[in-house]
């Protein structure tokens, strides 16, 4: 379950990465009525926060394991919890957004992919190397095969739904739903700790004979 929890993490927060993505530009032009020279600036400024907050939650997690405060999985579930769930709450604040409050939506928007970035930095895209340091690779592809779904389906659903402006609410909602459920599978099945199939076998008992070649030199 530890994998599935990195997998299933990946996915659901995946859901508003892509939705972002794929239909800021959009929201702000027919629900904001900004401009296009507005929305080329505006539509930056999250992705400008997320590099920053990247290295921030990165630094904050190593500061943490240094200092043993508290234990790897601790860390990880706190620093993905950030990422997560505190994101989609803060999303909440968009579905009731009225289109007056133009810039109030381009700051909550920022915010809200800046801290998602926790979980690049302290949460599950890192949290491979900890279960599974040998096959850290293998695990990666699964959950970002996982995690390419909302690629998929959320440009698709979100398309359909926002065809008039009170479908922007309900796109906003699905947003909340699967970062919550990103947020507590995490919490529930996620560990910091190396797996016991993936640890390396120990030469412990292993009796190693004298080459011939060495037993006459």
């Amino acid at each position: 379950m530890k994998v599935w929890a990195i997998a299933v993490s990946y996915m659901c927060s995946n859901w508003g990465g892509y939705t972002v993505l794929t239909y800021m530009p959009t929201y702000l032009s027919e629900v904001m009525h900004f401009d296009h020279q507005q929305i080329g600036l505006f539509s930056a400024l999250p992705y400008i926060g997320f590099f920053i907050f990247t290295n921030i939650s990165g630094a904050m997690y190593d500061a943490v394991i240094t200092r043993q405060l508290c234990s790897k999985t601790v860390a990880r579930k706190i620093g993905n919890t950030i990422g997560t769930l505190v994101p989609g709450l803060l999303t909440i604040g968009l579905v009731f957004m009225s289109c007056t409050s133009r810039f109030e939506a381009v700051a909550l928007l920022t915010i809200i992919i800046s801290i998602s970035a926790f979980v690049y930095g302290a949460g599950f895209l890192t949290n491979h190397a900890d279960i599974a340091p040998q096959f850290a690779g293998v695990i990666f592809g699964i959950a970002n095969t996982c995690a390419t779904l909302p690629g998929i389906l959320a440009p698709t659903v979100i398309g359909y739904l926002t065809t008039n402006k009170n479908g922007w609410q309900t796109a906003f909602i699905l947003c909340v739903v699967f970062n919550t459920v990103a947020a507590v599978f995490y919490i529930i099945f996620a560990s910091g700790e190396i797996e016991e199939w993936a640890k390396e076998p120990s030469n412990d008992g292993i009796i190693i004979k004298n080459s011939p070649n060495l037993s006459k030199s």
